[in-house]
C-alpha cells in the first residue's frame, strides 16, 4: 500500500491493485468505513485523548475520531504484514531514509518517530 499525506488536508490511500481513494480530516467516521469496510478494531467509548478510533490491519492503520469527525492518522508500518510506503507531498519518508525524511517531517509538523526506518507517524487535522 502506498500513503500519499497532505498534511492537515488529506490522506491517499492506494493498494497493490491499484485501487485507489483519499480522505479528508473532518470526514465522518461512516465515510472511512465505507472507504476500508468493517474497522477490525472499534473503540465504542473514547480512548485516552477523548477521541474514538477506528484500527485496520493488525492495527498499522489507526483512526481517531474527536466529535464524529477525522481528526488523526496513525501509521505504524511494522505492524502490517503488507508493505507499506509513506509518502509527505510526494516524498518518500518511509523505509531506510535519510536525514532528509526525518527534516521533511518535522518541517510540515508531522509527528513521526524513527529507528533504521520510519517507526511511527501521525497527521492531524490543521489547527488542532
Amino acid at each position: 500500500m502506498q500513503i500519499f499525506a497532505y498534511p492537515g488536508d488529506r490522506v491517499d490511500f492506494i493498494s497493490k491493485s491499484a485501487s485507489a481513494g483519499a480522505v479528508e480530516f473532518g470526514d465522518p467516521i461512516g465515510l472511512i468505513e465505507e472507504f476500508f469496510g468493517p474497522a477490525h478494531t472499534k473503540t465504542d467509548l473514547q480512548n485516552k485523548e477523548g477521541h474514538q478510533e477506528l484500527t485496520y490491519y493488525n492495527g498499522s492503520l489507526s483512526f481517531e475520531f474527536s466529535v464524529g469527525k477525522l481528526y488523526a492518522i496513525t501509521v505504524e508500518p511494522a505492524l502490517s504484514k503488507e508493505k507499506i510506503e509513506i509518502f509527505v507531498d510526494r516524498e518518500r519518508v518511509s523505509g531506510p531514509v535519510g536525514e532528509a525524511a526525518q527534516e521533511r517531517t518535522e518541517q510540515v509538523g508531522v509527528t513521526a518517530n524513527y529507528g533504521d526506518v520510519l517507526e511511527t507517524i501521525r497527521f492531524t487535522a490543521r489547527n488542532n
